[in-house]
């Protein structure tokens, strides 16, 4: 749990955010800041000189500031990812486990330090740090290898067995959505427009003149 202090702290920032037209910032966070602004299909993180200038003028050094591709992150610096995990497991009463984490930016190492074992998908720009900590960097990255960081902790020694084989194959032969899903998103950006430009509902949005 936050301080008092720290708590003000963040409700000072998230207002001050609120008042930048274009920058939404996710509401499910109570103790931290998630913050984004939207490029055509995507979220993209905000500025990083706009959001250490509102530090400034706020006062605070009480504020980690935590830049990904898609969101900025905003997080009291008593507080990270690793005493969050530790606090998890003295709440669930098994200080005993050594649990797998996944993870893809510096936010993460704090809990790569706790964990038994870290996994990180191939896009993490820490590399160094994350591999000084044990963590095992997927070849690819995004969802593919988050996919691959899974695998590996299902399957440590890297052998995929034939029951999850079998889900796999079920999930593409029966039309399964989330899979569909899943491969589409996974398609690079190039093959998504052209598949939309030679769509027959788009060649329909342009009536044609007779």
């Amino acid at each position: 749990m936050l301080s008092s202090y720290d708590t003000a702290v963040l409700n000072s920032l998230k207002a001050a955010l609120r008042s930048i037209p274009g920058v939404f910032l996710n509401k499910d966070y109570h103790y931290s800041i998630r913050a984004h602004v939207y490029d055509r299909s995507s979220t993209l993180a905000l500025p990083e000189a706009i959001v250490r200038n509102m530090m400034e003028d706020l006062g605070t050094d009480r504020v980690e500031l935590v830049q990904t591709v898609t969101e900025t992150t905003l997080v009291a610096r008593e507080t990270d990812k690793g005493m969050g995990l530790s606090a998890l497991l003295d709440l669930a009463g098994q200080q005993h486990l050594a649990p797998s984490v996944v993870g893809d930016s510096a936010a993460d190492l704090a809990m790569f330090r706790v964990a038994g074992r870290s996994y990180a998908p191939g896009h993490i720009r820490c590399r160094s740090a994350a591999e000084v900590l044990g963590c095992r960097i997927a070849k690819r990255g995004y969802q593919p290898g988050l996919l691959e960081s899974v695998r590996l902790i299902v399957h440590p020694d890297g052998k995929l067995r034939q029951t999850c084989r079998s889900v796999a194959s079920r999930s593409k032969l029966n039309g399964d959505l989330f899979a569909q899903l899943l491969t589409t998103a996974d398609k690079p950006a190039w093959f998504k427009l052209l598949s939309s430009t030679l769509s027959p509902s788009a060649v329909k949005a342009f009536p044609s003149e007779g």
